[in-house]
C-alpha cells in the first residue's frame, strides 16, 4: 500500500512539472487539465466511394487514441491535441490506413485592448467521405496531407468599436496525380461596431481582405469586401448576416487545337494559358436558437471554395440544419441537413466544368452510460447528383461508437484525496 500511494504522488508530480515546463506555472493556479481519449466505432457503409455502379460496401472498425492538454487563466486560453486513428475494412482490406490529427491554438491578451491568437492543424486522412458534411463533396481514397495555420491581432478602439487583422495558410496535398494538390492564403482587415444606439442588442462588422489560390493548373487571385452584423432578435433567437463582392483574376491552363504548321490543314493539342476577370457576389446568413438544453442553427452561404479533390475553384451555395437536443442530463439527440451546390462554367476558374449537387441527412444520439464513457449511434444519407457527367447515386451509413475520455487531473486529485 506504501509503494502505491508513493508511486501515485510521483505520477501527480511528474504531471505538474509537465504544466510548468510546457506552460511556465503550476495546475494549481490556473485550469489546466490533460484528457486521454479512447474510441472503438463500428460502421457499415454500402457505396463506400458514392459510386453510381459497382458499389463498393464494407463493415469499417476505428480504433481512436488520443491526448487532449487544456491551459487557461484569465488572459491565457491554450490547448493541444493530437489523436491517432487506424481504420481497418472487413473486405477491402487494400483500403486500411491510419489517419492522423494534430490541433494546436492559444489566445493571450497582452493588455486590455489588445489580443493577439494562433492555431496550426495537421491532418493526414484517407476516408472518401471525409469531406461530405462541409462541402458535399466525396474524394477517392487518396492519401491527403492538409495543413492549416492561422493568426490574428485584435484591437479594442472604444468601448464599442474594435479592429482586427487575420492571416491564414491552407495546403492540400494528394499521394494521386489526379488529383489536384493547392494552396490558399487569406488576408483581411475588419472592423466592428455596436450599433445599439440605432438599433437594439446589434453589432455592425465590415471587412476587406485579399485571397490567393495557387495549384499546378490554374493561379487565383481575389479581392473581396463584406459588410453584415450581428442582431439579438429574442432571448432565444440571434440573426447573424454578411453580403459582400469579390472581384476575381484567374489564370488556367486549358487544351486548345492548333494548327501544326499553320495553313498545313493539321492541328495538335497544346496547353494554353487563358485569363478571366470578373465580379461576384457572396454572403452567409445564420439563424441560431439556444435555450436550456436545445440548440439550433439554419446556415445559407455562397461564395468561392477549392473543390477539394477536383481540379478547380467552384462556386459552393450550401443550405445547412443542425439541431440538439438534451432531453436528460446524460442523453442527447442531433440532427445534422445540409443541401450543397458546387457549380463553376469551364473556362471560369479552371478548364473543367463542375456542376455537384448533394444532400446529406444525419441524425445522431448519445448517452453518457457511466461515468466518463458514451455510447453514440448515428444513420447517415446522401445523395450525389453530378449534372456535369450525368451521374447519380446514395450512399446509406450507419455507425455505433464507445467512447471514454477522462480529465486526468481531477481523476489523480480525487484519487490521492483520501491518501495520507
Amino acid at each position: 500500500m506504501v509503494l502505491r500511494i508513493r508511486m501515485r504522488r510521483v505520477l501527480a508530480a511528474c504531471i505538474s512539472l509537465l504544466a510548468v515546463l510546457f506552460f511556465g506555472q503550476t495546475a494549481r493556479t490556473d485550469d489546466f487539465q490533460i484528457i486521454p481519449l479512447l474510441s472503438v466505432r463500428q460502421e457499415y457503409n454500402d457505396n463506400i466511394f458514392l459510386s453510381q455502379q459497382d458499389t463498393v460496401s464494407d463493415f469499417i472498425t476505428t480504433l481512436s487514441g488520443g491526448l487532449e492538454v487544456f491551459e487557461r487563466t484569465e488572459r491565457l486560453d491554450s490547448s493541444l491535441a493530437a489523436r491517432v486513428a487506424p481504420l481497418f475494412y472487413a473486405e477491402n482490406t487494400e483500403l486500411n490506413e491510419v489517419d492522423q490529427f494534430y490541433r494546436g491554438q492559444f489566445k493571450y491578451r497582452m493588455t486590455p485592448n489588445w489580443d493577439v491568437g494562433s492555431t496550426a492543424s495537421y491532418i493526414i486522412d484517407h476516408r472518401p467521405d471525409r469531406d461530405l458534411a462541409v462541402t458535399g463533396l466525396i474524394l477517392g481514397p487518396e492519401r491527403r496531407r492538409r495543413l492549416d495555420v492561422g493568426g490574428n491581432l485584435g484591437c479594442r478602439l472604444s468601448e464599442i468599436t474594435a479592429a482586427s487583422m487575420v492571416y491564414d495558410f491552407h495546403h492540400e496535398e494528394f499521394n494521386d496525380q489526379t488529383v489536384t494538390d493547392f494552396t490558399i492564403h487569406s488576408a483581411a482587415m475588419g472592423v466592428t461596431h455596436d450599433l445599439s444606439t440605432w438599433l437594439e442588442a446589434t453589432v455592425g462588422r465590415s471587412s476587406f481582405g485579399y485571397q490567393h489560390y495557387d495549384s499546378d493548373t490554374y493561379d487565383l487571385d481575389s479581392l473581396f469586401f463584406r459588410l453584415g452584423g450581428q442582431h439579438r432578435i429574442s432571448e432565444r433567437l440571434d440573426l447573424d448576416l454578411e453580403f459582400g463582392v469579390r472581384y476575381t483574376d484567374s489564370t488556367f491552363d486549358t487544351i486548345k487545337m492548333v494548327p501544326v504548321p499553320p495553313g498545313s490543314g493539321s492541328s495538335r493539342q497544346t496547353i494554353i494559358q487563358e485569363n478571366k476577370t470578373g465580379f461576384g457576389g457572396l454572403g452567409q446568413v445564420n439563424l441560431d436558437y439556444q435555450w436550456e438544453r436545445t440548440f439550433g442553427r439554419f446556415s445559407v452561404g455562397h461564395d468561392i471554395q477549392p473543390a477539394s479533390g477536383t481540379v478547380g475553384l467552384a462556386n459552393r451555395t450550401a443550405l445547412t440544419l443542425t439541431l440538439r437536443h438534451r432531453p436528460l442530463y446524460n442523453l442527447s439527440i442531433g440532427l445534422f441537413a445540409g443541401i450543397f451546390r458546387n457549380k463553376a462554367d469551364a473556362d471560369q476558374f479552371s478548364a473543367n466544368k463542375i456542376d455537384l449537387f448533394s444532400i446529406t441527412i444525419r441524425p445522431t444520439m448519445r448517452w453518457k452510460f457511466y461515468d466518463n464513457f458514451t455510447l453514440e449511434g448515428g444513420y447517415t444519407y446522401s445523395y450525389f447528383d453530378d449534372k456535369a457527367d450525368d451521374t447519380k447515386t446514395d450512399r446509406n451509413f450507419v455507425f455505433l461508437q464507445i467512447a471514454w475520455g477522462i480529465p486526468l487531473l481531477d481523476f489523480l486529485s480525487a484519487s490521492f484525496a483520501p491518501l495520507r
